[in-house]
């Protein structure tokens, strides 16, 4: 019986079936198998390679020209470029964490160092232009800074709600803002949230939109128009087909105004008119305030604090390659209140703090005033979504 046994276990362990016969060929087994891992891992790391490195030639560089929509890489972030507008060439302005800016045209021929198109005009005076600012779904919100308030009404309501439980006035309804505008205000709001949402990011003018309806530099301010109007000639802003242009939304604003302040050094500009946290100067056209500048002509000039004087568009301190969102004039935007004291003085909301007025508010300021209201130090800036 020993011996039966002592041979049944040396045939398991040596013969044809044995243990270590199957040891060695899962040995083999696996050795093979790793190999044929080994070889794809490798052809796959081969693949994103080439895909990689495809892609990457795809990408837009600085100073080309998108014929259709596509995408640009500033070497860390990535920024989508509608179609018929042109990456800026500057250094100082294709960063996309400070301030990507894109001229509407063709400027693939442009000189960037001189600054001129190709018929040697200047570009910055020339063509229209806008500040990339990406966001998310959660980034792209409303925010209350400093808001005036009216018998204990705040003049701030979510434009997102305007179709619902508004009553418009005959004098509201005269002025140009219809129940037909309020629906579509709202559904603006939705169509902007679905674009950020698919790109991940809008543009907002680079500057006030100046007159003639352009958002270039040196431009006297389009002011002195009401509210229905700032809200039709922001429409009516060319910017090709992939793309809409609005007048700016209280979303659009106030998400702006946090890329600047956790982009740059102006860390409370929406709160405040004092100095950057660095101790860089806001430099922004308030009439209690000083004002150092450039003029058309290239001349320095500085604006005494104490004197009220409108000012050129494109000439303070850029904060991330954005001009005067808290002064030289205030900016008409989406957000309404009509009816908030139960009159009509209170319909139309400004942002900012404007050059005729001491102390005037910093640029996430909210005040209000009735739908007939037009002054030379109120105006508005317009914003650009893919569509």
């Amino acid at each position: 019986m020993l011996l039966i046994l002592a041979g049944v276990t040396i045939n398991s362990v040596v013969g044809s079936d044995s243990v270590i016969k199957k040891s060695k060929i899962a040995v083999n087994v696996s050795k093979n198998e790793s190999e044929e891992k080994e070889k794809s891992i490798e052809n796959l790391e081969n693949v994103i390679d080439e895909n990689v490195n495809e892609t990457q030639e795809k990408y837009l560089k600085s100073g080309e020209y998108a014929s259709n929509t596509d995408m640009y890489s500033d070497g860390t972030s990535l920024a989508v470029i509608p179609a018929g507008f042109t990456v800026s060439g500057m250094a100082s302005e294709n960063k996309i964490s400070s301030g990507l800016v894109i001229y509407k045209g063709d400027l693939s021929k442009a000189n960037w160092e001189t600054g001129k198109d190709s018929s040697k005009n200047d570009i910055k005076r020339t063509y229209n232009q806008y500040v990339w600012i990406p966001c998310n779904e959660s980034d792209y919100k409303r925010t209350e800074w400093g808001v005036e308030e009216d018998n204990g009404s705040k003049a701030s309501r979510d434009e997102a709600t305007l179709a619902t439980n508004v009553t418009l006035s005959d004098y509201d309804k005269g002025n140009g803002i219809k129940e037909t505008i309020l629906t579509d205000i709202v559904n603006q709001i939705s169509s902007e949230k679905n674009s950020v949402k698919k790109y991940g990011g809008f543009y907002i003018g680079r500057y006030e939109v100046g007159e003639g309806n352009v958002i270039s530099q040196y431009k006297e301010p389009s002011a002195s128009l009401k509210w229905s109007e700032a809200y039709t000639n922001a429409k009516n802003i060319d910017v090709g087909s992939a793309s809409v242009s609005y007048l700016s939304s209280s979303y659009a604003r106030d998400t702006a105004l946090n890329f600047i302040q956790n982009n740059s050094e102006f860390k409370t500009y929406a709160s405040s008119r004092s100095n950057g946290s660095n101790g860089a100067d806001i430099n922004e056209n308030w009439q209690d305030k000083s004002v150092k500048y450039t003029d058309a002509k290239g001349v320095s000039k500085t604006k005494a604090a104490g004197t009220a004087t409108r000012l050129q568009t494109g000439v303070t301190t850029a904060k991330c390659n954005i001009y005067d969102m808290g002064g030289n004039v205030t900016e008409f935007t989406t957000e309404l209140n009509p009816l908030t004291n139960g009159d009509n003085d209170a319909t139309v909301v400004r942002r900012g703090g404007y050059y005729n007025y001491n102390n005037g508010d910093p640029a996430g300021h909210r005040l209000d005033t009735d739908s007939a209201y037009y002054y030379s130090g109120t105006g508005f800036r317009a914003t650009l979504f893919i569509q």
